[in-house]
């Protein structure tokens, strides 16, 4: 991508322009800490997340605010796309959202979830996360639902996917 995108401790999102390395813009993204960020595959969008469960959606360009999705009762540990029109978040519960309607469309995990660990594979077929099991699930996407014996014991605080996507490391504290 040509952008790059920091978050700080005030809320603030600062994006720089990665091939002359000067700041396109700095928003005060939110009230409190800024603990996740992610572009959608196009860059056209960036969603962020702080402790109030809330994600906010920006035009990646200029920071112009998009929407907001109540995602979460507690803060959002993890935001992945999916697509440029599939958001998952990891909160309380893992949840897929539409980011153009602004509607959740599916929640997968069973319950809460400790740890709340997420990750998609480079093939953006399987979505790993924490269960309320204590167990990790594989969720496959063109399925839309959880893969045919892929539930793995142990929780997780990192996960990811190998380039292949024939590996799943999983870093547990």
């Amino acid at each position: 991508g040509k952008l790059l995108a920091a978050g700080d401790q005030s809320g603030r999102l600062i994006v720089w322009n990665m091939q002359n390395l000067q700041p396109v813009y700095s928003i005060a993204a939110h009230e409190g800490r800024l603990l996740q960020l992610a572009f959608s595959p196009n860059s056209q969008q960036l969603a962020t997340s702080s402790y109030s469960g809330e994600v906010r959606l920006w035009k990646a360009s200029d920071g112009e605010k998009i929407k907001s999705l109540a995602a979460s009762k507690f803060e959002i540990t993890r935001l992945v796309f999916i697509s440029d029109q599939l958001l998952a978040c990891s909160g309380d519960d893992v949840t897929l959202w539409n980011v153009d309607s602004g509607q959740q469309s599916a929640v997968l995990t069973t319950g809460y979830a400790p740890g709340r660990a997420l990750a998609l594979s480079a093939n953006q077929q399987l979505l790993v996360f924490g269960d309320k099991d204590g167990g990790l699930k594989i969720w496959d996407l063109a399925a839309n639902g959880i893969a045919a014996g892929a539930s793995l014991y142990g929780s997780a605080a990192e996960i990811s996917f190998s380039s292949d996507n024939l590996s799943v490391a999983v870093y547990s504290p």
